[in-house]
């Protein structure tokens, strides 16, 4: 019913609308970029409880979970850690594109702008209706979901209504005269994780190897992985995960985690101790192309020339502090 209306929406930035091949998966699993957009806007047209408003939303709070959602796209849109650092390679104006024509077209909740949502608002968000879609770690679907106690009581008001998937697949908005995506990037995403260490100095290191070794077992490892979210790490767990957590929800949640593991390919932020520096001008650059940059240009060639102006210098001084051979 939308399609004709997303695509002359669509037609105003690459000229061309959906492409040419494209069909809205009814398994978001399957799902790309334009699917992300076109759920969007079908959300956000239509009357929920009486109410139409946009019901995508992402961290916006200047924080680091915001940072790394951003990075997170660019990777899924084919960029490498060094087109991060470079910050003016294609797939990063990609990322800095699709999420100024989201704002522009009002598929994300403002709300995360003018109330600065983390994590625990976007959680609420999906309790009261205010949210629909957000990429979230298996973390937080524990929240969202609840485990049935008092810390972790969940969200939402029928839990068996939530879903899990794998993050989208990146497409570049602009197309070929085909009507082909110009780029096409991957379902991957940034890996992270907490680990165990033992000072060198540590004066009975055998009892701190020992106590790592206890909180890791097998049983250890499920009591906490099912009451947190944890993904497991244990290898015996990781092959039995429907035997070890009852087949549900949560088995659910780690298989799509497994899953998304195997297309993250190992990648990770940029690993350097200015990680946080890069990150925090990715977020200013974000605010000023994407959130306040309404109504303004937002092709390609012009979010290309701002970023080269303006955030390429930053992120130049940023890293010659250390790293004067890098871009």
């Amino acid at each position: 019913n939308y399609k004709n209306e997303i695509n002359e929406t669509l037609k105003k930035y690459n000229s061309y609308g959906l492409p040419s091949t494209y069909e809205f998966e009814a398994d978001p699993a399957q799902w790309d970029f334009f699917d992300l957009f076109t759920a969007g806007y079908i959300w956000s047209r239509k009357e929920f409880g009486g109410v139409r408003k946009a019901r995508i939303a992402h961290r916006a709070k200047r924080y680091p979970g915001t940072a790394l959602g951003l990075l997170d796209r660019a990777y899924s849109l084919g960029a490498s850690q060094n087109a991060i650092l470079r910050m003016d390679a294609d797939p990063v104006v990609d990322m800095f594109r699709w999420n100024a024509v989201l704002v522009k077209e009002k598929l994300l909740n403002p709300k995360m702008f003018d109330e600065q949502w983390a994590g625990a608002e976007i959680w609420k968000g999906f309790g009261n209706g205010e949210v629909f879609l957000s990429d979230m770690t298996q973390i937080d679907a524990f929240f969202i979901h609840g485990v049935g106690t008092s810390d972790m009581p969940g969200f939402l008001k029928n839990p068996d209504d939530m879903g899990v998937a794998v993050m989208p697949k990146g497409m570049s908005l602009d197309l070929d005269p085909e009507g082909v995506p110009l780029r096409v990037g991957k379902r991957s995403v940034t890996t992270g994780g907490w680990w165990w260490g033992i000072p060198k100095s540590s004066s009975k290191p055998e009892w701190g190897f020992k106590l790592a070794r206890y909180i890791t077992n097998t049983q250890n490892q499920i009591e906490e992985c099912s009451t947190f979210g944890m993904v497991p790490v244990r290898q015996d767990i990781l092959q039995e995960l429907g035997l070890m957590f009852g087949g549900g929800w949560m088995t659910q949640v780690f298989n799509v985690a497994a899953q998304q593991l195997v297309e993250n390919k190992y990648t990770t932020v940029p690993m350097m101790e200015e990680y946080w520096q890069v990150g925090e001008n990715y977020m200013d650059a974000y605010y000023d192309i994407c959130v306040k940059g309404l109504g303004q240009d937002i092709s390609f060639n012009t979010i290309k020339k701002v970023l080269q102006e303006r955030y390429v210098p930053k992120e130049q001084a940023i890293l010659k502090k250390k790293y004067p051979d890098r871009p």
